[in-house]
Order: C-alpha cells, then sequence, then structure tokens
C-alpha cells in the first residue's frame, strides 16, 4: 500500500498540471513559446500546491492526498520535479532543431539517452522490490537527494474516504430517486384528481352560465370575451389561457374559439 500511495501521488500532481496547462491554453490558444508558457504554469502550478510541512519535508497536492512526504527542502523538490525537465525538454528541442548538429554528437546524445533511461529504470526497480517506505522514485530524485516516505506520522484516510464517499453518493442518489417517485406518484396524481373533480363541478354547472363572472378566475370579466361553445365571458388573459389548453373551464368543451364582445 505504501508503494501504492508514493505512485499515486506522482500521478495526481501531474494530472493537475495536465488540467491546468490544458485550459490554460485553450484558452490563450498559444501558437509560440509553449515551453516557456508550460514551465510558468507548472511552477505556479507547484507553488500554490507545495507546503513546508518541517524544516527538511515537503508535501504537494497529490501527497497530501496520498499521505506522502517528500524529505527535502521545497526548492530542492522544484529543482526535481520542475526545473530539470523543462531544460531537458529545451535541451533536446534545441538540438535536434539545429542544423549543426554532427553525427558523432547524435550518437553520444542517444548514448546518454539511453544509458540515463536505463539507470532510471533500474532505480524504479528498486523502488518495487526493496522494503521500507522510502524510496526514491527516479534517478532525478536519487541524485538530488529527493526522498519520498509515508507519513505515519499523520496517515491519510484518502482510499478509506473514497470508499465512503461513493457509497454516499449512491445513497443520495437512491434517496433521491424514491423522494422523485413518491412526488410523482401521489402529489401529481391527487393534482389530477383534484382537476378531474373540479371539471366535473363545472360541467355540472354548465347550464348555469353567468354573464358577469369569468369561468377561470372567477372574477369580472376584463375585456371580456365570449365562448363559442357555452357563451361564457371570459377575461382577454383567461380566454387566452383556456384557448392554448384547449379547454373550456366552464363546460369542458375542447373545440373552443373565441370571440371578442366589444
Amino acid at each position: 500500500m505504501s508503494r501504492v500511495a508514493q505512485l499515486d501521488s506522482v500521478v495526481l500532481d501531474q494530472e493537475l498540471d495536465n488540467i491546468v496547462w490544458s485550459r490554460f491554453q485553450k484558452q490563450l490558444q498559444l501558437s509560440s513559446h509553449q515551453e516557456e508558457w508550460q514551465f510558468l504554469v507548472r511552477s505556479l502550478v507547484f507553488l500554490c500546491g507545495t507546503r513546508a510541512t518541517g524544516t527538511v519535508s515537503t508535501s504537494t497536492y497529490g501527497s497530501r492526498l496520498s499521505g506522502v512526504l517528500y524529505l527535502c527542502r521545497r526548492r530542492t523538490l522544484f529543482i526535481s520535479s520542475i526545473l530539470l525537465q523543462y531544460l531537458q525538454r529545451k535541451l533536446s528541442n534545441l538540438y535536434f532543431n539545429s542544423n549543426n548538429v554532427s553525427e558523432r554528437s547524435m550518437k553520444v546524445y542517444r548514448w546518454l539517452s539511453t544509458l540515463y533511461g536505463v539507470l532510471d529504470l533500474t532505480t524504479f526497480l528498486r523502488f518495487l522490490l526493496s522494503d521500507g517506505n522510502t524510496k526514491y522514485l527516479s534517478l532525478t530524485n536519487r541524485l538530488l537527494g529527493v526522498v519520498s516516505s509515508v507519513d505515519l506520522l499523520s496517515p491519510s484516510s484518502f482510499y478509506e474516504d473514497t470508499v465512503y464517499a461513493g457509497l454516499e453518493y449512491q445513497n443520495r442518489q437512491l434517496l433521491w430517486n424514491a423522494l422523485l417517485e413518491v412526488f410523482n406518484t401521489t402529489l401529481l396524481n391527487s393534482n389530477s384528481l383534484i382537476w378531474d373533480s373540479t371539471r366535473k363541478v363545472k360541467n355540472n354547472k354548465a347550464h348555469m352560465v353567468d354573464e358577469r363572472t369569468c369561468p377561470e378566475c372567477n372574477g369580472f370579466p376584463v375585456n371580456p370575451y365570449r365562448s363559442s361553445c357555452c357563451s361564457a365571458n371570459y377575461c382577454y388573459v383567461c380566454g387566452m389561457k383556456a384557448l392554448a389548453r384547449k379547454h373550456c373551464s366552464q363546460c369542458g368543451n375542447k373545440d373552443l374559439t373565441m370571440n371578442q364582445i366589444y
């Protein structure tokens, strides 16, 4: 579990860098100096996301979630994780984009790259096979003395909290679905029953038309319109509602038209 936490801390930090950089690049539509902009963005993320937890210990955003500490100073971790990677990419681009690269220099560069890859792979295999919880995650960390260690004094409950959060989300979703089902089966049906009963009462009183009362709002008809089905006098606004609903509030007729009285 300690190795998983240490590797997860690196992956979480990389995902944070990638998310911030992709959104930054999408908003500004950068076409030049992308490496410098990316270095600046990653530096700002590092500055905001890291914290010195002691005289010789530093934590990042991902390491705090995973319960991991880096036993080094903040600037050393910055050099290892941000600055050296930027310089390596910059030198590689300058080297390959140059027109004055000899075949011998190309072979030396490839040999050094292969040697670094082998040593980095060896360091990673030693990290996976060795005992204890204090490891070097990469060759760069080994050269600079950046030690990754699980924080045993204040271990993180990130994994347990993640599981409990998922279960809590499922429980709340089930509760919300149950509430919606209760709402649909009780309140909406009761409203439809009330609407049906009200319509039946009005249908029974269809022959008792009061020209001084709007059947929609039960008030005096304002700018009155008369229905063609039962000659009920509607307010203009109430008549428009009845037409949109295609239902006469007085007699229940669906074939409804309105005529202005005056």
